[in-house]
């Protein structure tokens, strides 16, 4: 056991240990009320739309609008998170909310309607990561393999399909219901789903994010593809990987990173 300060990590940099996946029909939802007449994507043109701009929904949103031949500054963005995005839509203060799983109980509760081409929508991978502190990393590499190690593991056993009932359970009793859980799940094999190797689809989508960050104005400016490579420390999963006896387990795009160099 180690005992981990605030100020161990707070200043310093950190860099992916572990990517995880976004991807498939039906992982953000666009979410209208019941008397609205808004039927399809194509309706939002001009509406009010709450998410919380400079994340991974913001993204997804503005791709689904764009799809959908809508630019972003033909509908009006209401920067609001969570609850109070929720909020102000069961106000009527926007026209529509865009949102995950929970959106779907609200439906259930006939609080709104689900656009049901937003769940159609295709969106390619994206990707988040699981941090380190650089300076944590370099004090205890043993206990970040240790780390990643069970990670993958874990991973290893939620991507098997034998195990989807469990692993239902498991998170319903997290978070949401099996019902709403289950739904979520049925889109995308659990295997693609809970891929978590730093490859080339990893870099790429963070490429993807970065460059739109930057287009978006979330950003200063793009950084380049070195500096994005430099962020990984993708070594600990070749051994992890070779420890559990998961190599080629999993689909690898492109290349996969093993020793992507730091800055």
């Amino acid at each position: 056991a180690y005992e981990i300060r605030s100020s161990d990590w707070s200043s310093d940099v950190c860099f992916p240990i572990l990517a995880r996946r976004t991807s498939g029909a039906g992982t953000y939802l666009v979410g209208v009320h019941q008397e609205a007449p808004i039927q399809k994507v194509e309706d939002l043109r001009g509406k009010r739309i709450a998410v919380q701009r400079g994340t991974n929904p913001y993204q997804s949103l503005i791709l689904l609008l764009q799809a959908h031949g809508i630019q972003e500054k033909e509908v009006t963005v209401v920067n609001l998170q969570g609850a109070d995005a929720v909020a102000a839509f069961n106000a009527g203060g926007v026209d529509a909310v865009f949102g995950g799983v929970n959106l779907l109980i609200l439906r259930d509760q006939g609080k709104l309607r689900v656009l049901e081409d937003s769940r159609s929508f295709l969106q390619d991978p994206t990707s988040s990561g699981t941090l380190v502190a650089d300076k944590f990393e370099k004090a205890y590499p043993a206990t970040v393999a240790r780390v990643v190690k069970v990670l993958f593991e874990a991973a290893a056993w939620a991507s098997r399909e034998e195990n989807r009932e469990a692993l239902i359970v498991f998170v319903s009793d997290r978070s949401l219901g099996p019902k709403y859980v289950r739904e979520d799940y049925e889109k995308v094999p659990l295997k693609e789903r809970f891929n978590p190797l730093i490859d080339g689809s990893t870099l790429q989508a963070f490429r993807e994010t970065v460059q739109f960050a930057a287009e978006h104005k979330l950003i200063r400016a793009a950084v380049g593809d070195e500096a994005i490579r430099g962020w990984f420390h993708a070594g600990y999963q070749q051994q992890a990987l070779k420890e559990l006896g998961l190599e080629g387990y999993w689909v690898v795009t492109g290349d996969l990173a093993s020793s992507v160099p730091k800055p």
